[in-house]
């Protein structure tokens, strides 16, 4: 089968979006199918490197970190065209997902959309360029958005219950298929781990066996609320509370905003900023540490939380629908609700003994067997059969060019 998955965010991006698109690439690629990503990029004219192909965009990494292609291009299309793909797979709204919708529509193929992200939750990245006075608005119309893309797909794939309730109440009348994103737990087991690079990388950091190490990992954004995991390490500095070290691995448009507050605390020495880290060394970081750590209220999944625990790292989160079954308080890690019992939970991991330290570990690793890579390739492939069935038999399926209109009429239902 060629699959062509379309995203405004790939490698080398360190985010939730690009470990499930990894994951399924990797997983249809094993299978035998041809894969092809299409996403955006800061190039003039259309670039292809290996199965990657780069279509022209602008960087808006001040307003967001990513780079946003146009609605339409003639090469583009012509591009599409020829892969002959059996499935469009879109795993974004904007620019290039709208581009994926019109390739859909052009040439008569299956659109699947997995809505990754709640969108309501990023107004702030434009409220201040459109409203003075309200993000209420742009909710409403993220709202919609959402509805629209929805509804205008052959199938719909969310990765949790959180995300299904959502769309149902955004009004979502196409079916929901709720898959949430496996990923290869191999590569996190500690027979699996080169630990003459974790003593190197733990001298490197200097992390000693007095150390204790905490981590996060992913996208440094307003919307993560990293901020108040850095207010709990200035209040446990306050407590006296030493040998500590938090690790903070990712990019995003509040690194260096991040970076001046650490340094207004004095904790240069305790907190690191890596930047972006390769996907394929993401495992020996988690190794580092002795706890995942999050804050962010906006996860659609939480695969960071998933890709700790696989290395054996409980979790200290924030109170979230999403996460209420995956972290069990007390059992594989701890949920917090504001940065004051944030600061407590983390010097009581601190002070665990070794027996109820290690029964965390244990119990983290085994909350997340069910999160398999092979679960997840399944159950896409079921929704790939399905849309290409309806879209042979639908009448919502794209027929034909004419029915690409103007953009007012894409978003009028």
């Amino acid at each position: 089968m060629n699959i062509g998955i379309f995203t405004d965010t790939y490698s080398p991006e360190i985010n939730g979006v690009v470990t499930s698109i990894r994951q399924l690439e990797d997983e249809l690629t094993k299978h035998g199918h041809h894969v092809y990503i299409i996403t955006s990029s800061s190039y003039r004219k259309i670039v292809r490197i290996n199965n990657v192909i780069h279509m022209p965009g602008i960087n808006i990494k001040k307003l967001y970190g990513y780079n946003v292609s146009g609605f339409y291009s003639v090469f583009g299309a012509k591009y599409i065209s020829d892969l002959k793909l059996d499935i469009i797979h879109a795993q974004t709204e904007y620019g290039i997902g709208i581009f994926a919708r019109i390739m859909a529509m052009q040439f008569n193929i299956p659109l699947v959309y997995t809505y990754h992200t709640m969108m309501e939750d990023y107004t702030h990245y434009l409220s201040k360029y459109l409203t003075r006075y309200s993000t209420r608005p742009l909710k409403s119309f993220m709202k919609s958005a959402s509805r629209v893309y929805a509804n205008r797909c052959t199938q719909l794939i969310v990765p949790s219950n959180k995300t299904a309730e959502a769309m149902v109440d955004y009004g979502v009348t196409n079916h929901i298929n709720i898959i949430p994103t496996g990923i290869d737990l191999t590569k996190f087991r500690n027979d699996q781990i080169n630990n003459t690079t974790i003593n190197a990388l733990k001298e490197k950091y200097d992390i000693d066996s007095n150390t204790f190490c905490f981590i996060y990992v992913g996208r440094l954004a307003q919307e993560k609320s990293v901020d108040e995991i850095i207010e709990a390490f200035k209040i446990l500095r306050e407590q006296h509370l030493k040998h500590f070290k938090f690790i903070i691995i990712g990019d995003g448009p509040s690194f260096e905003e991040l970076k001046a507050l650490v340094a207004s605390y004095k904790l240069s020495k305790e907190i690191i900023f890596l930047g972006k880290i390769k996907n394929d060394l993401i495992p020996l970081y988690y190794h580092l540490g002795h706890c995942f750590i999050s804050t962010s209220t906006t996860e659609t999944q939480g695969l960071t939380f998933i890709e700790a625990m696989a290395s054996g790292l409980p979790v200290i989160c924030s109170y979230d629908k999403n996460l209420a079954d995956l972290i069990i308080n007390g059992e594989n890690g701890y949920v917090i609700n504001n940065v004051n019992d944030l600061a407590l939970m983390m010097g009581k991991m601190m002070k665990l003994d070794h027996d109820s330290y290690q029964n965390l570990k244990k119990h983290a690793q085994a909350s997340i067997i069910k999160y398999s890579s092979s679960i997840f390739y399944d159950k896409v492939m079921a929704v790939y059969h399905k849309a290409i069935e309806e879209n042979k038999t639908n009448d919502k399926s794209f027929k034909n060019i004419r029915r690409i209109r103007s953009l007012s009429s894409f978003f009028r239902e």
